[in-house]
Order: C-alpha cells, then structure tokens, then sequence
C-alpha cells in the first residue's frame, strides 16, 4: 500500500480495526498511524505537511476549525482587525455607536463545516466531556 494512497490506507485501519469507532485500534493510534502515512507521503513528495494535506492553495486554520466546531467561520478582510475590533468596540462603550451592527467587517471568505465530519467531531466532543466528567469526579 502506498503512501501516496491516504484515503485507502485510512480506509485499511478502518477494515483492521474491524468498529465503527477504533474501538479495537483505539482513536488516538489510528489518527497517529494516519498522520504519519500523510507525513510520509509529503516528505517523498518533497512537499511540507499542511501542503500536502490542503485541497487548495488556501493554507489556514479556520475550514478544521468549521468542521471541529460544526459552525462557519467568517474570516475578516480587514487589514488591521485587532485594532478595528478594538476601536469599534471603544466606540460603542463610549455610546458614539449604539450598535455594533451599523459598521460591520468585511468578510474575505466564509468557511462551512464539512457535513461528513461534523457528526464525528461531535461524538468525539461528546465522548471526552464523559471522560472528564468521570476524572472530575
């Protein structure tokens, strides 16, 4: 099997663990066997991981960030969003702007959950809040 083949090599855990959950492998082997066949196909294709794993040329965290939180994320255009952010929200404190909807940011893109993930993060989400609330204890 060739490292070059992600989806089949994922598709091999699932088959060897034989569970719709990792259940037999555990999550945090299958996610590290998974990455490390990514990582070794992009060092034999002498491109940098987050590269390798991007379906585009558009490199940043908010498309993971979507699908983990299951809601879109909006990145703003702004040059200076910090300080933008900041200033309005002076303003508005000051009362100068009633309302921080009359001067809203532009938005450069808008990321969407991938809906085929959404479901898994959640469970995921689901199953630590029931291990820490066990350690909590």
């Amino acid at each position: 099997l060739s490292v070059d083949k992600q989806t089949e090599f994922d598709q091999a855990l699932k088959e060897i663990d034989g569970t719709s959950n990792f259940s037999n492998l555990g999550g945090n082997i299958a996610v590290a066997l998974s990455i490390a066949c990514a990582k070794a196909a992009s060092d034999s294709n002498n491109i940098p991981l987050f590269k390798y794993l991007s379906k585009d040329d558009d490199y940043s965290l908010p498309a993971p960030m979507a699908n983990v939180l299951g809601v879109s994320v909006q990145v703003s255009a702004e040059q200076q969003d910090t300080s933008r952010g900041t200033a309005i929200l002076v303003l508005n404190g000051l009362g100068i702007w009633s309302t921080l909807d009359d001067h809203p940011a532009q938005i450069s893109k808008i990321y969407y959950p991938d809906v085929t993930t959404v479901d898994i993060y959640s469970e995921a989400r689901a199953r630590q809040d029931q291990l820490y609330s066990r350690l909590l204890v």
